[in-house]
């Protein structure tokens, strides 16, 4: 009876076997078992190769993980050289690609993690770029062109969708190069979500903590989206950032440029396809031992800023908005030709300043300023002052080519123990004060066109005690208080008056 049962069972397994269908089954399921067992294989062997034919000295890849049917890739152990340096490196990159979104016109990255990697990227003089030790050539303005009328051809057609749910960075290091600028961003973990370039989404977060160039980095956006807008909202917080590395690279515009740079506080950057640009920022900033300047001018002092900063770009016309407290310690300025130079122990600025650039700049401000003991020198001309403050609001307007300089100043200016001297003809003039001051406005009105007559008028009260006037064998004046109250006008032009 078992006989009859397995010569039965053997009948219908071998009549199967005969069956075309049933055999092409078979060898379709053991080729694809083959072929899932060798691709990992042949693909780091071709991914080896291919390094070494872009560039690489010698690439080393220890495995490759690949599913195709699920959408899963892994790269394990990679280490490309070039020129004895390390050009790339990893211990894992690991991606989970969502299939089943493909057929909607989405590319959705369910996860990719990357661990241990390390990514060296240089620019050269000729704009070409290396990336790793693959070497990408200058490209070409037609080539550009072209690629960009495709790009936007495809967007039309096909209303692609990317979606990335999760990317984890642990311990990322990416160095790029150029002429004049080195730069090293060390991820040590990093988390981006819910990432999408759908309009109608702007759940995209991005969490990051690292050093950048060494000082640290701490990166928190509650909002990153790219499409139809570029909009990043956050906060950030860098330490440390040492300026001389942008020393070179800014060597044409600003030397010196130095200094030791801290921000912390709340970011929202908007920026439009209209060509509109929208930053806000409110929170601290602090330069350490800042020099900065350029031809003919230097800078220096430590600086501290406690407030907001504004900045928006429209088509027709720039807007800057600050709004806090500055304070500058051993703040200086200098200029050699002609000899200008400025010392000052401590400056502190309080209130609004907003900066208008469209067919004329204009500033205006209320903000309050406070100086310790400053001095003055210039060639003909050395000051010095003790204290000074100012209260009040401030209006220039530029002009345009049909309309001059306008500066009107309405509040109170109060100088304690302003003092000067000039050399005259070898004689040393002198004029000082135990205090100065001014309240009221003050406005100056420059001409322009056909009539070139500029204007100065006052309105206030000008007070002084124990001035002091001098000069050696001449003359001496001092007189005990200044009390001055009224409008003045002065025409300067073809006929002053």
């Amino acid at each position: 009876m078992v006989e009859k049962n397995n010569y039965s069972t053997n009948s219908t397994l071998s009549s199967l076997w005969k069956r075309r269908s049933v055999k092409f089954a078979m060898f379709l399921a053991a080729f694809i078992v083959l072929f899932l067992i060798a691709l990992p294989i042949g693909a780091r062997l071709y991914l080896q190769k291919w390094f070494v034919e872009n560039g690489a000295d010698k690439a080393t890849i220890e495995k490759v993980r690949l599913n195709p049917f699920t959408g899963v890739a892994a790269l394990y152990g990679v280490d490309i050289q070039k020129s004895g340096k390390t050009v790339f490196s990893n211990s894992v990159i690991f991606v989970d690609i969502g299939l089943r979104n493909l057929s909607q016109h989405e590319a959705y990255l369910q996860k990719v993690s990357l661990v241990d990697l390390i990514v060296d990227i240089e620019q050269y003089d000729d704009s070409s770029l290396r990336v790793a030790s693959y070497s990408i050539p200058p490209g070409k303005d037609d080539n550009v062109e072209k690629s960009s009328d495709i790009v936007e051809e495809l967007g039309e057609n096909i209303p692609w969708i990317f979606r990335a749910k999760e990317i984890g960075l642990d311990n990322v290091t990416i160095r790029y190069g150029q002429p004049g600028l080195d730069v090293e961003l060390v991820i040590e973990e990093a988390l981006l979500a819910k990432f999408n370039t759908d309009p109608n989404d702007t759940e995209g977060t991005l969490t990051l903590k690292g050093t950048f160039n060494g000082a640290p980095l701490v990166l928190d956006l509650s909002t990153l989206q790219i499409s139809p807008e570029m909009k990043i909202k956050g906060k950030i917080d860098m330490a440390g950032v040492h300026l001389d590395g942008l020393a070179e690279v800014l060597g044409e515009f600003l030397k010196p440029f130095s200094g030791i740079l801290g921000i912390k506080g709340n970011i929202d950057f908007t920026m439009i396809d209209t060509g509109s640009l929208d930053v806000d920022y409110d929170g601290l900033i602090n330069l350490e031992n800042g020099k900065i300047g350029g031809e003919g001018w230097a800078t220096k002092g430590t600086i501290d800023w406690d407030g907001k900063v504004s900045f928006s770009m429209k088509p027709e016309k720039i807007v800057v908005d600050v709004d806090g407290s500055l304070k500058a310690f051993n703040a200086g300025f200098d200029m050699p030709d002609p000899v200008i130079d400025i010392d000052n122990s401590d400056i502190n600025i309080i209130g609004k300043t907003t900066v208008t650039i469209s067919e004329e700049v204009v500033v205006e401000t209320n903000a309050s300023l406070a100086l310790a003991g400053t001095t003055y020198s210039m060639d003909f001309l050395d000051s010095s002052t003790g204290n000074t403050s100012w209260k009040g609001e401030v209006r220039v307007e530029t002009g345009t080519e049909l309309e001059g300089l306008v500066v009107r100043a309405d509040g109170k200016l109060q100088v304690s123990e302003p003092g000067y001297s000039m050399d005259i003809d070898g004689a040393l003039m002198k004029v000082g004060n135990d205090m100065l001051s001014f309240d009221g406005t003050v406005e100056y009105i420059m001409g322009v066109g056909s009539d070139s007559t500029s204007y100065v008028r006052t309105d206030g009260t000008l007070l002084g005690e124990a001035i002091q006037f001098s000069l050696p064998k001449t003359i001496q004046i001092s007189q005990s208080k200044l009390d001055l109250t009224g409008k003045t006008e002065v025409a300067m032009g073809q006929n002053t008056t």
